[in-house]
């Protein structure tokens, strides 16, 4: 369950995490067991449109709920993490 894990216990190392978005995604997966559509959108816009989260910040919210991402999202994951880190391929 996604209420296990944390930036202590995952095996990435970490900046910083958006705990906003890692809250959120928490409950999608906790309810729905998937990252919602609203919730990609919403960690993009806060990067791109309000700015109020860095790219940084962003790819490392996200690399931490990769385990979670479903094949059916796995395509859209790669394309938001993709505008965040250049280097993911």
């Amino acid at each position: 369950m996604l209420s296990q894990i944390s930036p202590a216990n995952n095996q990435i190392s970490f900046n910083a995490i958006s705990l906003k978005h890692f809250q959120t995604a928490k409950k999608e997966v906790n309810n729905y067991g998937h990252l919602s559509l609203r919730w990609y959108d919403t960690i993009y816009d806060d990067v791109f449109q309000h700015k109020t989260l860095s790219k940084e910040d962003a790819a490392d919210t996200m690399k931490l709920l990769k385990k979670y991402v479903d094949k059916q999202g796995e395509c859209l994951y790669n394309c938001v993490l993709k505008a965040f880190d250049k280097n993911v391929k």
